[in-house]
């Protein structure tokens, strides 16, 4: 979670504007993991409810992946992934997961499965104004790039 920044931290674990109610499909999730769409989260804030009715933490669910760093500044505990039982994941087809967020991310997972649908929604992309660095003959005449500064993901060396 080293790559992520939160702002604007609820440190009070309770303010109603980071808290959070979502409904999670269990009828085709292959693994018994749930990731709340705006984790982390404050773990004692963490509801799970199959039609209104409690789930039982260390029964249903286990909670992982602490973020210490994080629960050391805050001094609360946090998550950021919910684990089901196997009963669970039988016996239930629609869980809502009420969670208190610790703050904004700079980058949440909501954000970025957004991102993503909209690209997958929208695949045209305009020659003319999204693509740049376009040669200016067709096929293109010889020309070189430099591998060290030109090309994402090249480091030029062996």
């Amino acid at each position: 979670m080293k790559d992520i920044e939160i702002i604007n931290i609820d440190y009070s674990a309770k303010d109603p504007l980071y808290s959070r109610d979502e409904v999670h499909s269990l009828k085709d999730s292959p693994l018994p993991f749930i990731v709340p769409l705006e984790t982390p989260f404050y773990s004692k804030s963490l509801i799970i409810l199959n039609g209104g009715n409690p789930l039982t933490i260390e029964k249903d669910y286990w909670l992982e992946d602490n973020l210490f760093d994080l629960e050391e500044q805050l001094g609360k505990k946090i998550q950021c992934v919910i684990r089901l039982s196997k009963n669970a994941m039988n016996d239930f087809k629609e869980l809502t997961v009420r969670y208190q967020k610790v703050g904004e991310v700079t980058l949440s997972r909501k954000y970025l499965l957004d991102s993503i649908e909209t690209i997958l929604n929208n695949p045209k992309v305009d020659w003319n104004t999204q693509v740049i660095g376009k040669p200016d003959t067709y096929p293109s005449a010889f020309h070189i790039h430099d591998i060290k500064t030109e090309l994402n993901g090249f480091s030029g060396g062996r």
